[in-house]
């Protein structure tokens, strides 16, 4: 079920476009592409001070790992896994996740994992949409990763898989 609310289309109707690997999603106007490199794009907004970003890891999605494995809260020293959820995006099932890190040099992420995408080669795997925070902006201030979830929320809410 598309979860698209007309509230949703008339808050992203100024947005970019991205449309490549099978898939296409809108994000705000006021960011832009910012890396190629690796295993996706990542967006971020243009002003440096705010401390957020996007990342897909789709270009070839992980074929050995299913959503389910991905998800699995993680036990490492100075991780904690806050929650783990199903989520839909266009009609693929999946989960999506919030871990937080004890160490500050590395950034809080939800993380979405929705499976069988398939690669341009014909495989198929879990393709991972990371949304990640740093722990404080430039003038030091801490920014909870809460604090941006209607973001991300809404740019999952324009996620289309294309043929």
């Amino acid at each position: 079920q598309d979860k698209t609310t007309s509230k949703d289309q008339d808050e992203t109707a100024g947005w970019k476009t991205y449309s490549e690997y099978g898939w296409s999603f809108k994000y705000p106007s006021e960011w832009s592409l910012i890396q190629t490199e690796g295993c996706g794009p990542t967006f971020a907004p243009t002003k440096n001070n705010i401390p957020y970003w996007l990342d897909i890891c789709g270009s070839y999605v992980n074929v050995a790992e299913t959503p389910e494995n991905m998800s699995k809260p993680r036990t490492e020293e100075g991780e904690t896994s806050v929650f783990r959820n199903e989520i839909s995006l266009d009609n693929h099932d999946g989960f999506i996740t919030l871990t937080k890190y004890k160490d500050k040099n590395y950034p809080d992420e939800y993380s979405v994992y929705i499976g069988g995408i398939k690669n341009n080669d014909g495989t198929s795997g879990t393709l991972v949409i990371g949304f990640h925070i740093s722990n404080s902006s430039e003038d030091g201030k801490y920014s909870a990763i809460e604090d941006f979830k209607s973001n991300f929320d809404q740019i999952l809410s324009t996620f289309k898989f294309i043929k």
